[in-house]
């Protein structure tokens, strides 16, 4: 039997395979295979939409038979009424993390009127939240229950803890001059609703302040100074702000804006005036004090796990040298993972707060009456202890 060379070529798999074979035959076995290439595609498709129909159609009866599983209690009313609320309610702040959107035409009102408004509707809210029952519900939605008891919380501490309205007068100038800051943060252009928004905020400045000359009962020196530091030469800044202000603004709105700047700086000046010459009598204590401390720590929860060495620190005033040490062991037994040890105090102290800091400082600095560096806070400087707690 002669072997085959070695040399010879093996023809490829395609060609073998219609090798001797009907051309027509291979066309049929090609139109075959596009033709059963083009069913699987028609039932791929028709079992897809098939699919999505009955998605669509489950979608469909479950919202409209099952209404008790998409919404089993009231709190997303609850949650939808508060936060349409607060977005009126709410004070304006330099701070840029709480700033939020307000409703078309909002205007500050802080009357005595608007505060006890605030107190009634702030009651019927926290009443609404105490009525519903989340012991049964799954996790997420009781943490769902328990952050919307935490923002109730934040507006009983605004309106009846820290009472900025009635204790800080530069809580006045975040309510004028701050709203009218805040108009100009977005970019070009000013269409018509915002033209008229501008103007309206500089109206409303004149009865902000009439509101605080009543509301101010409990000014405190170190806050009326911050005032008076932010209202210096206030005319001058404000109108020229406003000329320059007057070209990007729609012509009805341009029309009324050099006769409410003038009235917004009258009262701006006027406002000063006034707590230059209460200032002499005003109340140089700013802590909240302790009770109101401890009301604060209940509402977060979270400062259960302080040492109770804390308080005992807290009542030596502030003037225990070795406040620095045990300000570490303190946050190395509330936060052990706070990575503190690590750090050099100079470095730590002196980079961004983290959740010890915030927690000890707060509790410690803030809200008890000793004596701090910090004019806002404290009565008098205390060479040590401002330059070696984080503010």
């Amino acid at each position: 039997m002669r072997s085959r060379p070695s040399s010879s070529k093996v023809a490829p798999a395609s060609r073998r395979s219609h090798a001797g074979r009907n051309p027509q035959s291979i066309n049929r076995h090609n139109e075959f295979r596009s033709f059963a290439f083009a069913v699987r595609v028609r039932v791929y498709l028709d079992l897809h939409m098939k699919t999505r129909f009955a998605v669509q159609l489950a979608t469909v009866l479950f919202l409209l038979f099952v209404p008790s599983v998409v919404r089993a209690d009231s709190l997303d009313d609850l949650a939808s009424d508060f936060w349409a609320w607060r977005a009126a309610e709410q004070p304006v702040s330099s701070d840029d993390i709480p700033r939020i959107e307000r409703p078309s035409g909002w205007v500050p009102d802080w009357s005595p009127e608007a505060v006890a408004r605030y107190h009634k509707q702030l009651d019927e809210y926290e009443m609404r939240w105490q009525k519903i029952d989340a012991s049964t519900w799954p996790i997420p939605r009781q943490v769902d229950y328990r952050l919307m008891g935490s923002a109730l919380s934040r507006v009983r501490w605004e309106l009846d803890r820290i009472r900025n309205w009635q204790r800080d007068p530069s809580f006045y100038v975040q309510q004028t001059v701050g709203t009218y800051l805040q108009l100009l943060l977005p970019p070009p252009p000013f269409d018509s609703a915002r033209s008229k928004q501008i103007v309206a905020t500089l109206a409303s400045i004149p009865r902000t302040l009439a509101s605080a000359n009543q509301n101010l009962t409990e000014p405190a020196a170190p806050f009326a100074r911050i005032a008076l530091s932010q209202l210096q030469d206030i005319r001058s800044r404000l109108l020229k702000s406003v000329a320059r202000l007057k070209p990007l603004l729609d012509a009805e709105s341009s029309r009324d804006l050099d006769s409410v700047a003038e009235q917004a700086a009258v009262a701006l000046e006027s406002y000063r005036d006034w707590l230059t010459q209460r200032l002499a009598t005003m109340r140089t204590e700013t802590a909240i004090g302790r009770d109101n401390m401890f009301s604060f720590s209940r509402v977060l929860r979270c400062f259960h796990s302080l040492p109770s060495n804390c308080w005992r620190w807290a009542n030596r005033n502030g003037r225990d040298p070795s406040h620095h040490r045990f300000m570490k062991s303190t946050a190395m037994q509330a936060f052990p993972t706070s990575g503190y040890s690590k750090m050099s105090p100079s470095r730590s102290l002196r980079s961004k707060k983290t959740s010890w800091q915030f927690a000890v400082t707060c509790s410690l600095k803030t809200f008890l009456p000793y004596r701090t560096g910090c004019s806002i806070i404290g009565s008098r400087p205390l060479r040590a202890i401002s330059r070696d707690l984080p503010t």
